[in-house]
């Protein structure tokens, strides 16, 4: 196109388009995508927004076909077939649910748990690994980001993580091999293959949409993430109830279940864990001040 002679003509493009397909992000879809495929950040678009494109013809044709399939409503991550989570690049497809930013609380919480128990353990950093199960674990970003976050902290940490799709799994592996994170994934459905004695935490965002609601969901999530790891049965509670009536077997006497909630799932998942006789549960929220993580102590 003849007339799209600048980043600022492919910018007002594409968001033109993606506003009238519906996508909500149009806006930062659009600039995503610049920066993307002109291997430019933020300052150089913005300081060069006006400047002609010269010998840029493959660029912009890849841009325009970026454009084309984020208005069919493809995501971006699978477009791109990665996404950003904690500061580490995951590859994901459509065996993976995308890692989402409001995810990142869970990790954050889970160190915080880490940290205190290092202090409250002195030594245990130096001497002996922090056992970790993730659940559910998809991509495995929860997993590694947890790993290389407690590499930083010069913390010895043997971390399993489970999902029931053989697929996720293909997408976990490598994306631990990507980081460098020594994970050791299990193929099980919850509990089912996990023979480890005892973990100090676990941690999991477990399906937990109701089967209802998933019909309303963006159609960027009810097309293109798998069900598997969206639909949480009726109530949208299964996988709470049935992690939380096991956890304990797979835990030491002062270890930590954490998990991600949908925003109104707090006081119900509180009520799950009471029941089990997990002590000192706290409901943390989220930037936007939804609840977003429950930890329990066992």
């Amino acid at each position: 196109m003849n007339n799209l002679s600048s980043y600022s003509d492919l910018k007002k493009y594409g968001e033109n388009i993606l506003r009238d397909a519906g996508v909500s992000e149009f806006e930062n879809d659009a600039l995503l995508s610049i920066l993307r495929v002109f291997n430019i950040d933020r300052a150089y678009l913005f300081l060069h927004m006006n400047d002609k494109l010269i010998d840029k013809e493959k660029e912009i044709d890849e841009y325009l076909q970026i454009i084309d399939k984020r208005k069919q409503r493809i995501p971006l991550q699978h477009i791109f077939g990665t996404c950003d989570f904690y500061g580490y690049e995951f590859e994901v497809n459509e065996n993976v649910l995308i890692p989402r930013m409001d995810t990142e609380v869970l990790v954050e919480k889970t160190l915080e748990v880490v940290s205190k128990m290092h202090k409250k353990n002195d030594g245990l950093h130096k001497n002996e690994s922090i056992k970790i199960l993730d659940m559910c674990t998809g991509s495995g970003c929860i997993a590694i980001s947890l790993y290389k976050e407690l590499e930083k902290m010069g913390c010895k940490a043997e971390v399993d993580a489970v999902d029931i799709s053989k697929d996720a799994l293909e997408v976990a592996t490598s994306n631990a091999n990507k980081n460098n994170a020594k994970i050791n994934f299990i193929l099980s459905d919850l509990f089912e293959y996990v023979n480890h004695n005892k973990y100090d935490i676990i941690v999991s965002n477990p399906p937990y949409i109701r089967t209802s609601d998933i019909k309303d969901l963006e159609i960027e999530v009810k097309k293109h993430d798998p069900l598997l790891a969206l639909d949480g049965s009726e109530d949208g509670l299964k996988f709470y109830e049935n992690i939380t009536d096991k956890a304990k077997e797979h835990m030491i006497d002062d270890g930590f279940l954490l998990y991600e909630i949908g925003f109104d799932q707090g006081r119900d998942v509180k009520e799950i864990m009471l029941k089990s006789d997990f002590k000192e549960i706290e409901i943390i929220k989220d930037l936007a001040g939804l609840d977003r993580v429950v930890v329990g102590r066992s």
